[in-house]
């Protein structure tokens, strides 16, 4: 994991965030992601996103969202994982403000059924508009958000230090996302 920050200079500042174990493991125990089966174009939406802060308009938002990064940290360094997971909540409330090409009724209706049925938080992973749900959800409730969410498809994953690589695709894991990987 890193905290990336890009300063106005064009320097970038990689600061990892070296999460160890019990608090490592539980994490990745109680994360959950589901394929939305949408796609979109990530350009439409960062554009949008970005006239929405240089306007003004969601600057105090976007800051919220730099601050909760260090939150983040500073839970998962102290073990607070529910915490993690209720600020992930937030965090997509937040993000939500920042265009409105971020969300749609399908992703909200998938978000609220699996907060209902006990996932804490969550988010969509990348620009925004469809792609990958993940959540933060304990291990008691994994079924009920499985069950609460029947139309997406669940990606099994493992956290993996050398960065992101398709180990195993066969035809079975392709059912339903057509033309996903082409």
């Amino acid at each position: 994991f890193n905290i990336m920050e890009f300063h106005k200079d064009g320097q970038v500042c990689v600061n990892p965030v070296n999460i160890k174990g019990k608090a490592l493991s539980e994490l990745e125990k109680n994360l959950i992601m589901f394929f939305t089966k949408t796609t979109r174009t990530t350009r439409q939406i960062l554009v949008g996103q970005s006239k929405r802060i240089a306007s003004g308009k969601a600057v105090e938002s976007q800051r919220k969202l730099v601050d909760m990064v260090w939150q983040a940290r500073d839970m998962l360094y102290g073990g607070d994982l529910a915490g993690f997971g209720s600020l992930l909540d937030s965090g997509w409330k937040l993000k939500k403000s920042l265009s409105q090409n971020i969300t749609n009724d399908a992703i909200d209706k998938y978000y609220g059924a699996a907060i209902s049925a006990g996932a804490k938080g969550g988010k969509l992973l990348g620009a925004g508009g469809g792609g990958f749900l993940l959540f933060y959800c304990e291990p008691k409730y994994r079924e009920n958000v499985r069950k609460a969410l029947p139309d997406l498809y669940e990606l099994k994953f493992r956290f993996d230090w050398q960065g992101s690589n398709i180990i195993y695709v066969g035809d079975k894991h392709l059912e339903g996302m057509n033309g996903f990987f082409e």
